[in-house]
């Protein structure tokens, strides 16, 4: 029994990670301007230039985090001011949100 199981949970884990890989991808794609190249997307990951942020919406202000580190970033009231703050902060990186987090669809939303 145990020899059944381990592999399937083994195999669950690595679809988790590949999933998350995909919507990093996605997200960083929806953030910035469109890139086709892939390889471009793992070099930016690699050389630690792409930040991505976890969104957290508290009394009308959207708070930035990076998500590997938990650190706070930037805040803003909409994307633009979130947007402007992260680039004066970070001028040589770029920021990527996760397209399922509910907090980003707001701050999308939000004018």
């Amino acid at each position: 029994m145990i020899d059944f199981i381990i592999p399937v949970f083994v195999g669950v884990i690595l679809g988790v990670m590949i999933l998350q890989v995909i919507n990093i991808y996605r997200a960083w794609r929806e953030f910035n301007e469109p890139a086709s190249d892939v390889e471009e997307f793992v070099d930016k990951m690699v050389k630690q230039k792409l930040i991505i942020l976890d969104i957290e919406a508290v009394d009308g202000q959207f708070m930035c985090y990076n998500s590997l580190t938990k650190e706070f970033v930037c805040m803003g009231q909409n994307m633009t001011e979130v947007q402007e703050r992260f680039r004066q902060r970070y001028p040589d990186k770029e920021a990527a949100l996760i397209k399922e987090d509910p907090a980003a669809q707001q701050l999308k939303e939000a004018i």
